[in-house]
C-alpha cells in the first residue's frame, strides 16, 4: 500500500507540478531510488554494528539495480499504472497527511546522501569489535 501511495504522488508530481515526457518512468525511477536508499541505510547500520563494515559501492549499485528492475516489472504494466492512478491511494483518506508523509520520506532519503557517510564513519570508528 505504501509503495502505491508513493508511486501515485511521485507520478502526480512529475505529471502536474513538474511536467516530464514520461512521468510514469520518472516516478518509477525516483521511487526505486528512494527505496534503495532506505534499504542501503538500514543495511549499513546493521553491518556497521554487527560486523564493523559497510556495504561497498558495488553492493549498493546492485541493490539499486535490483529494485529498479523489480519496480519496472511491477509498475510498467499499463494495468497496474491505470489501477493505481484510478484508485488515488492515500493514507487514512487524508490528503494532507499523505502529502506530508510522502514529502518526509523523500526528504529523508535524499538527505541521507549527505549524512550517511558521516554516520557510517562514526559507527566504524566506535565499533566494539576492533
Amino acid at each position: 500500500m505504501m509503495m502505491k501511495v508513493l508511486f501515485y504522488y511521485y507520478y502526480l508530481f512529475y505529471n502536474k507540478l513538474f511536467p516530464e515526457a514520461d512521468p510514469q518512468l520518472t516516478a518509477i525511477l525516483v521511487l526505486s531510488f528512494s527505496e534503495s536508499t532506505l534499504i542501503i541505510i538500514s543495511l549499513n547500520f546493521v553491518f556497521g554494528y554487527l560486523f564493523c563494515s559497510v556495504l561497498t559501492k558495488y553492493y549498493m549499485t546492485g541493490i539499486t539495480l535490483i529494485i529498479v528492475l523489480v519496480n519496472s516489472l511491477f509498475y510498467l504494466t499499463p494495468k497496474n499504472i491505470k489501477d493505481i492512478i484510478k484508485a488515488k491511494p492515500n493514507f487514512y483518506g487524508n490528503h494532507r497527511l499523505t502529502v506530508a508523509l510522502v514529502g518526509f520520506f523523500f526528504i529523508l532519503t535524499i538527505s541521507s546522501l549527505f549524512w550517511m557517510s558521516s554516520l557510517s564513519d562514526f559507527i566504524l570508528k566506535n565499533c566494539p569489535k576492533k
